[in-house]
């Protein structure tokens, strides 16, 4: 009978530290991700997506990988051919 406690208790600790582990992981994925996005430079993007993409297509490759991150710069980085390593 005490085996089985035991038994239980362990499973009991295992998923505990399985579920802490999953939950570090995406705590500290999460803080990487907004620290990434801290060293961006932030522009104004029109409202319009037309006008969005018109200036977009004006900055380089390397103004583009610098630029916070959002809706319209990933469209930019998925249309261009040349972005091959990001």
């Amino acid at each position: 009978m005490k085996s089985r406690t035991k038994k239980k208790r362990c499973l009991g600790h295992r998923l505990m530290f399985c579920a802490c582990l999953l939950l570090c992981s995406a705590v500290w994925s999460t803080a990487a991700t907004q620290a990434s996005d801290h060293k961006r430079r932030e522009i104004q993007l029109p409202d319009f997506p037309e006008g969005a993409a018109y200036l977009l297509s004006r900055l380089s490759n390397q103004e583009l990988r610098e630029i916070k991150r959002t809706e319209p710069v990933y469209l930019a980085i998925l249309i261009r051919d040349e972005f091959s390593d990001c």
